[in-house]
């Protein structure tokens, strides 16, 4: 396995360098400094692909400092956070440090990994060009003028490629963007409508990738899957409040047939654009039941689509956690039993079982762009939770980003032990 490239982080403020650490620590090996000076003495020591510096503050600024780590160190990508009223600063470190871009506060996680991607290319494309060029030198002596000439065709061809790959680059990165904001624009608006705890789509959209993946389907049919858990429950605008109040166990059939018919509804909506019509397809079928007994074509078996099965399984054990198909929360035990008891009945079998064996294996999984859920017998120090943990009567317990401590954990345990419930804690 190659060894993870090194990032620098500069701020004076704690809670923004572990913010970033945070967002940064599966892919890089973080160091972070709240002294200019103390950075720079670690640069003369280290070699860091990326160094992401703020602009205020004290003694040495951040223009200063990105100044003199292009002394230190020429080849990292550098990187400046800064306010709008900062401009006057970040030109000058744009012109002294010669910084790769900068970024305003307060930034987007999803463009600030893009951007980070986009520096560690370009640094370690300078250290291929680097390798390359001491093979260009030794030849050099022998292949002068030969080597003189090709030099020209590669300069001709490196502009000509690199003014294509940026333009290439920019049209990607505004698609991505527009997209992922549309994405994120429907996410809020349909868990706002279902009265869901924030993260519902996306945590089942990105389990259900990863499931998808580890089935062995291709990437295209991934994305696919993943779309189809983040918008299957767009037809819920359709749904009354009254009904949208209620858990899965309190409604009568009746109740149930008008409920479940959002998926319906959200298929009807997706297939007007021809390329979610698969989507489409997943979510009409999200509620059909493997023994035939589902709704709305009573589908049996793999007559049901493949997505449409991940989907069920994925949503409905994340129900089971938020309490939205019993009427009360279950632990992730026993909504892992629930799953087992009733596979050839809801659930097949083989999307279960590797689904089982997957929520083993996520702490582990570096591609998982969600939080997940952990018994509170499974916690450990260090872990940062995703989201409040609340009482049974909404008192909170825990606040989002906090980091456990044993004590902390006693405290979880001790609660689920003496009000005999069991406590959703979601974890990054």
């Amino acid at each position: 396995m190659a060894a993870k490239p090194s990032m620098l982080l500069l701020d004076d403020e704690p809670e923004i360098l572990n913010a970033l650490k945070r967002l940064f620590r599966k892919d890089f090996v973080v160091d972070i400094f709240t002294d200019g000076q103390d950075a720079l003495e670690a640069l003369m020591s280290k070699e860091y692909a990326i160094i992401i510096s703020d602009m205020r503050m004290p003694q040495l600024d951040g223009a200063a400092f990105l100044g003199q780590a292009k002394q230190v160190a020429p080849d990292a990508s550098r990187l400046l956070l800064t306010g709008y009223a900062d401009m006057e600063s970040t030109v000058r470190a744009i012109n002294e440090g010669e910084i790769f871009s900068y970024v305003s506060k307060p930034w987007d996680n999803t463009e600030l990994k893009v951007l980070v991607k986009n520096a560690l290319a370009r640094y370690e494309l300078i250290k291929k060009n680097d390798v390359l060029s001491g093979k260009l030198v030794a030849a050099n002596t022998k292949l002068t003028e030969a080597n003189a000439k090709l030099e020209e065709r590669i300069a001709a061809r490196t502009a000509a490629l690199n003014k294509q790959t940026m333009r290439l680059k920019q049209s990607t990165l505004k698609q991505r963007k527009f997209f992922r904001q549309l994405l994120d624009m429907i996410s809020v608006i349909i868990e706002d409508r279902a009265g869901h705890e924030n993260g519902h789509s996306k945590r089942v959209a990105a389990h259900s990738k990863v499931l998808a993946e580890e089935l062995g389907l291709s990437r295209a049919e991934a994305i696919n899957i993943y779309l189809t858990g983040m918008l299957h429950e767009v037809g819920k605008v359709s749904i009354s409040d009254e009904l949208l109040a209620t858990t899965e166990i309190e409604r009568n059939p009746e109740q149930q047939q008008a409920f479940r018919s959002h998926a319906v509804e959200g298929a009807n909506i997706l297939s007007r654009l021809p390329s979610l019509r698969e989507v489409a397809t997943n979510i009409r079928h999200q509620y059909e039941n493997w023994d035939g007994s589902g709704y709305p074509d009573n589908l049996k078996k793999e007559d049901i689509p493949l997505g449409s099965r991940i989907l069920k399984v994925v949503s409905d054990y994340d129900y089971l956690l938020l309490g939205h198909k019993h009427a009360q929360k279950l632990s992730p035990d026993r909504a892992q039993f629930y799953l087992k008891e009733e596979r050839g009945k809801q659930y097949d079998y083989k999307i279960v079982d590797k689904y089982l064996s997957l929520l083993e294996r996520l702490p582990e999984i570096d591609e998982l762009e969600a939080d997940y859920c952990v018994a509170t017998s499974k916690l450990e120090p260090g872990m940062i939770v995703s989201a409040d943990v609340v009482t049974q009567k909404g008192s909170i317990m825990l606040t989002k980003d906090t980091e456990l401590t044993q004590a902390a954990i006693n405290k979880l345990k001790a609660y689920e032990k003496d009000n005999e419930c069991f406590l959703t804690v979601f974890i990054y």
